[in-house]
């Protein structure tokens, strides 16, 4: 795949669902995910966004202050992997 073709990324976490992994948006992103983000991000010269998605009935079980974690996560990569030029 051509990275540079790639203008947002969407971060997510999924569940067990019958012993498969269900991209169920239930949950907070994996590490697995994050490592993926901190080494291709930066290597995305035309990114744009980059989402976190959780469903919303997902919330009382996640709590507000790890979601706020998880998108100030998501601030902090941004802020120093992002090419320049990108995510303005």
């Amino acid at each position: 795949m051509d990275l540079g073709n790639v203008f947002e990324v969407h971060l997510a976490g999924g569940s067990d669902l019958f012993g498969f992994y269900n991209d169920s948006h239930a949950d907070l992103t994996p590490a697995a995910v994050w490592d993926l983000a901190y080494e291709y991000l930066p290597r995305l010269p035309e990114l744009r966004s980059v989402v976190f998605e959780f469903h919303a009935s997902a919330i009382g079980r996640l709590g507000v202050p790890a979601i706020v974690e998880e998108l100030g996560r998501i601030r902090r990569i941004v802020d120093t992997a992002a090419p320049v030029g990108a995510l303005a």
